[in-house]
């Protein structure tokens, strides 16, 4: 198993629950805030209790190609929701626009996704209500 960590460079859409075709058009608008990861909510909004969609394109090696792949979100105590391809990865808890429809999750979750191309694109939509990161995800095959 090879393991390849998820920090690094993402685009920031507070406040925006996105899909994959509306984050490429946002960002080929200039739309979101370029954040490095792993970060704290409050380290760059000055507020835990919000939500948004990290967007990060991925250049896997060829030998990735056609293989499935999985993603990991360590136990932390939030709701997350993870997209490869436009696909649904894997859901934690309910991510919400207000307390009424947001239900936190404290839990390890693990995804798979099929790759057919060596470049996707990854949508990690975050609720947070404490101070919280994105963490360290990881991406094994």
């Amino acid at each position: 198993i090879v393991h390849t960590e998820l920090d690094g460079t993402w685009t920031f859409f507070h406040e925006q629950l996105l899909t994959d075709t509306e984050a490429h058009a946002a960002q080929a608008r200039g739309e979101g805030q370029s954040v490095s990861v792993p970060i704290e909510f409050n380290q760059f909004l000055n507020k835990t209790n919000t939500f948004g969609t990290f967007v990060k394109t991925m250049t896997v090696p060829a030998h990735y190609k056609n293989q499935v792949l999985a993603v990991q979100v360590p136990y932390e105590y939030s709701a997350v929701k993870i997209f490869a391809h436009n696909q649904l990865v894997l859901e934690s808890g309910v991510v919400g626009r207000d307390a009424k429809s947001h239900e936190t999750m404290l839990e390890r979750k693990v995804g798979y996704f099929h790759v057919t191309d060596r470049t996707f694109t990854l949508l990690y939509i975050k609720k947070s209500t404490s101070k919280i990161f994105l963490c360290c995800s990881s991406l094994a095959c």
